[in-house]
């Protein structure tokens, strides 16, 4: 207490500025450090492809893996309608039981009508999707790689105990000043400017990737790296094998040169110049075919625009 009194005003603020940028560091690693020391957690094979997809890019990267899939497995295929490219089921195959919730989604999509790629671009469709993607996120948040609904309340209050510890130095030098007569404006300030930001880096937000879930996607990359310099024409089961994880982690800009991928991608190529029914395209640029990101601060293409996880709070 008498420490605190003694410190000048002015020294005081350069010291609770100094305060505020390591109590948020400080808190940011305890609230997203969820951590371990096994080494065989950041194996990408861990998850699924969808689920790598949805850590490493969000809703739309799930789609782009599931749409592959569905083309390389020859349950969809891609026709042309009066100068249009379209998706359509193939005739005669039915839904499969291994079949991933994105892509029994999509293929239920198609049941009625071809469509075109900007069709799975669309918000009412990724809405949907993100709400049929409980299972992928319950077993990332398992993992501690994202923020579920049960990590999220011990991150909570792991949270709001850092933000006590952060204030209380501001909150007993604010008593002194008011107590003996002494201006606070700056202090009070510094204290609603420190905790606005607090809320802004800190506070952790439901379905983003946690530190674990930034240190295996950026793992990922690096194991997988060598898919993006094999020849797209090998036979090699190993290329075979993590085309999707790969998909899933770089998104298909990085595969362009896959003849197959082209050939399943096309029509996201012209959604820009067609429309298909209730379809309508936008000049936003994306589509399914865009390149995936990282949750932690890159971007996926999402509705009309860019998003992350499918998080929010």
């Amino acid at each position: 207490m008498e420490f605190l009194r003694s410190i000048p005003g002015p020294s005081f603020l350069l010291l609770f500025a100094i305060w505020t940028v390591a109590a948020i560091i400080v808190a940011r690693r305890i609230v997203y450090g969820a951590k371990s020391s096994d080494s065989l957690r950041l194996e990408p094979t861990r998850v699924t492809p969808s689920q790598l997809a949805l850590l490493a890019g969000g809703v739309k990267n799930v789609i782009n893996v599931a749409l592959y899939k569905l083309f390389n497995d020859k349950k969809i295929e891609i026709i042309e309608d009066n100068g249009k490219k379209l998706i359509q089921r193939k005739s005669k195959v039915e839904k499969s039981k291994d079949m991933s919730i994105a892509e029994r989604e999509i293929f239920d999509s198609l049941e009625s009508q071809p469509r075109t790629g900007f069709y799975f671009t669309q918000n009412n469709f990724t809405s949907n999707l993100e709400h049929s993607l409980g299972y992928e996120m319950r077993e990332l948040g398992k993992e501690k790689l994202i923020f579920d609904d049960e990590f999220l309340k011990s991150a909570k209050l792991n949270f709001n105990i850092a933000l006590i510890v952060f204030l209380f130095p501001g909150a007993l030098k604010l008593w002194m000043g008011i107590t003996y007569d002494r201006p606070v404006g700056f202090l009070v300030g510094m204290m609603l400017i420190g905790t606005l930001l607090f809320f802004g880096f800190a506070r952790p937000k439901r379905l983003t990737a946690t530190n674990l879930g930034k240190q295996f996607v950026k793992n990922a990359k690096m194991r997988l790296e060598f898919l993006k310099s094999k020849n797209t024409q090998t036979t090699d089961p190993d290329y075979s094998n993590f085309l999707l994880y790969g998909i899933a982690t770089f998104g298909l800009l990085s595969f362009a040169g896959a003849p197959e991928l082209n050939a399943a991608f096309e029509p996201q190529k012209h959604i820009n110049s067609s429309t298909t029914g209730t379809e309508s395209s936008t000049s936003s640029g994306c589509s399914t075919g865009c390149s995936g990101s990282s949750c932690s601060g890159g971007s996926s293409c999402s509705g009309g625009g860019c998003g992350g996880c499918g998080g929010g709070d």
